[in-house]
């Protein structure tokens, strides 16, 4: 089985992190790492903020290296929220396993964030499935311009590890730094979150994405758009569905098949790692939308707090498969508007927006109504010269009635979250407020 050290690339001749253009050998790191590690509690978990600086890197790697577990939390958490999740850690009658790598927060919006235990041997299954889609080894430099605190972040750290490759560090996004990283820095491998991905095709005029071995989007449903444009640009990008319990990745789209990637999928299940689309009850659904259940040797041990999961992840996200069966991602369970009795998928809502000309970014959310329980309401962007009245019009006719937004609000950016993603909720609420102030 691989392993998750700095000493065994010790001689190697590529550096193990490139920061601000310095090349950081392995076995400096290393050194940095066991100076670092000495400084830190002699037991328990080892908790800091994920900056994405050498002094905290060397932290990260150096516990990881040596079966310490991490506790990386959230450069934008305030003080009070960090030291919630440090204090429910470090708490009486805790215990983890030997084998715990991390323990990260989710990013719920509501209540305290759940933690989620990880082990070594998942992240390690992880890089291992990873690779045999995207091939990763000394040489390769994949760049890191998202938080470590987060599943998506921490795993470009493990995989790297587990097979020599370089991580060049980016201390935070910035799309004109990211572009001109990749030629002076070699960078050959990227993961962004769609947001992250409109920003950057805009800004590269050069198309120096195309120059990529591949570039994972992951983090939400990526508009179809950007997938298209994307593919006449030659640029290999790639869907992804992964979520924290499964140490990011669940399914990707393959990096030699061009031909089994659309604009509207995520891609397969990983080697080793089974997906199923289940009902209420929890049975089997052979064709249509339910539940997406995950089980494999990447999912998470557990919970704190809570009992082992078995290597089973029952999600909170709606999927299907297609006939190919490559998943497709609907939204989230709680994320359903219910309508009039009707089930309305925001996601399916987006898509439609999203595929008419002069629509570049839609959010919607189900906001309350007194005689149909909810309704549908859009946040959208709108390109130079399309107006709401044309878009309205449209949707009267490309859309079921129950499907169509009631309440419409045109903005210049989408809401997010702190790592990029769309913010449903805070759309939810604004839409809310516009409602109420239109009567």
């Amino acid at each position: 089985m691989s392993e998750l050290s700095l000493e065994q690339w010790s001689r190697a001749t590529e550096p193990a992190l490139v920061i601000e253009g310095e090349g950081i050998s392995f076995a400096t790191l290393a050194r940095l790492s066991a100076e670092r590690l000495n400084e830190a509690s002699a037991a328990g978990p080892v908790s800091f903020v994920a900056a994405p600086d050498l002094t905290t890197l060397a932290l990260a790697f150096g516990a990881i290296s040596r079966g310490r577990t991490i506790v990386p939390l959230h450069p934008k958490q305030t003080d009070d929220a960090r030291a919630r999740i440090v204090a429910r850690v470090t708490s009486r009658g805790v215990e983890m396993d030997d084998d715990a790598l991390a323990i990260l927060a989710t990013s719920g919006s509501t209540g305290e964030p759940k933690l989620v235990e990880l082990s070594r041997s998942a992240f390690i299954a992880s890089a291992e499935a990873s690779r045999k889609n995207i091939p990763l080894g000394p040489g390769d430099r994949w760049l890191l311009a998202m938080p470590f605190a987060h599943a998506g972040g921490l795993s470009i750290l493990t995989r790297c590890l587990v097979v020599g490759a370089t991580v060049v560090v980016h201390r935070g996004f910035d799309a004109k730094a990211i572009l001109a990283s990749i030629p002076r820095d070699r960078v050959n491998v990227l993961s962004v979150v769609p947001t992250m991905l409109a920003v950057l095709l805009r800004e590269d005029s050069e198309n120096l994405l195309r120059r990529l071995k591949a570039m994972l989007i992951g983090g939400a449903a990526c508009p179809p758009g950007l997938v298209e444009e994307c593919a006449r640009r030659e640029i290999p990008a790639l869907a992804t569905y992964g979520l924290t319990e499964t140490c990011s990745q669940v399914t990707v789209q393959p990096l030699r098949r061009s031909d089994l990637r659309t604009s509207a999928d995520s891609g397969f299940p990983l080697d080793g790692t089974t997906v199923e689309i289940v009902g209420d009850d929890r049975t089997p659904i052979e064709r249509g939308v339910g539940r997406i259940v995950v089980r494999g040797p990447t999912t998470m041990t557990r919970y704190l707090f809570h009992p082992r999961t078995r290597g089973t992840v029952v999600t909170e996200d709606l999927g299907s498969f297609d006939t190919q069966g490559r998943l497709r991602v609907v939204g989230r369970v709680d994320d359903m508007i219910i309508s009039g009795g009707e089930n309305v998928h925001p996601l399916e809502v987006e898509t439609h927006l999203l595929q008419m000309a002069g629509v570049t970014a839609a959010l919607v959310a189900g906001i309350p109504d007194a005689t149909w329980g909810q309704k549908v309401a859009a946040l959208v962007v709108l390109g130079e010269g399309t107006t709401l009245g044309e878009v309205q019009a449209r949707v009267s006719t490309d859309l079921a009635s129950h499907m169509r937004p009631r309440v419409w609000a045109v903005v210049e950016h989408l809401p997010t979250t702190a790592i990029g993603k769309p913010d449903r909720r805070e759309a939810a609420r604004r839409l809310a407020l516009r409602e109420s102030s239109a009567t």
